[in-house]
């Protein structure tokens, strides 16, 4: 009876230390713009009403403003994330028509692309669709689309596709080893990989995938080589 009640506690303070991690991590993200807002405002004071800005300090607004607008994207992440786990986040399911989903999605990210000069490529039956929320999917293959950017290089090819309403990501980037991606969607484990250098980004677009998935009844899964590129795919009910 003893030794159940000390798993028990050890359980408790292991899940309680994974939860601290995670908490540091997102106090990291929201730091950096934070700290970059801080100080252009100083700048900004400093010469205020003295002279005209100058182009560099028009770069460095610029710059506050993208900060700005990251760490409210994070905020907004965090809580989502927070509203998913309690199962309080408001899900309204209808049957979607993908194509043009997908479509718009491609569209916001398309500048980043153009920037990497990466191809993205859509394959989706014009009358596919799928039973799910209209804004967690969009915000999904956003996250999705926008993370296969990130790890694709230069010249690379990413491409979209859909068959019996499974949505596939996939592109020939730097790929995820097969340790990292048992714990790929887990934002504890990531906060610990990203303290000792293993991962980039922030962990949490991933854990939000995951968590828009399961609300909306589907799931997400990956498959994965290293120098071979990722395949992420959502499997989502179908009307």
């Amino acid at each position: 009876m003893k030794n159940m009640e000390t798993k028990k506690i050890e359980s408790e303070e292991e899940a309680s230390k994974r939860k601290e991690e995670w908490r540091r991590m997102v106090a990291h993200d929201l730091r950096a713009p934070l700290s970059n807002i801080s100080a252009v405002l100083q700048v900004i004071r400093e010469v205020a009403g003295t002279r005209p800005l100058s182009a560099k300090e028009i770069e460095l607004i610029d710059i506050s403003i993208r900060s700005g607008k990251r760490m409210t994207e994070l905020l907004d992440l965090f809580l989502d994330i927070a509203k998913l786990d309690e199962g309080v986040m408001p899900v309204s399911k209808k049957e979607i028509l993908l194509s043009p989903l997908v479509q718009s999605v491609i569209e916001d990210e398309i500048s980043l692309a153009q920037a990497k000069n990466i191809s993205v490529n859509a394959a989706i039956d014009e009358k596919e669709t799928v039973f799910a929320d209209e804004n967690l999917l969009e915000r999904t293959l956003q996250n999705l689309l926008n993370n296969a950017l990130k790890f694709t290089p230069r010249g690379g090819k990413i491409s979209i596709s859909s068959d019996k309403g499974k949505i596939s990501v996939r592109d020939n980037g730097i790929g995820i080893s097969q340790d990292g991606m048992k714990t790929l969607f887990d934002r504890f484990h990531q906060a610990q990989a990203r303290r000792e250098g293993l991962i980039q980004g922030n962990g949490l677009g991933l854990t939000f995938c995951r968590q828009a998935a399961l609300a909306m009844g589907g799931e997400i899964y990956v498959h994965s080589e290293l120098g071979k590129g990722s395949e992420f795919t959502i499997s989502l009910p179908r009307p």
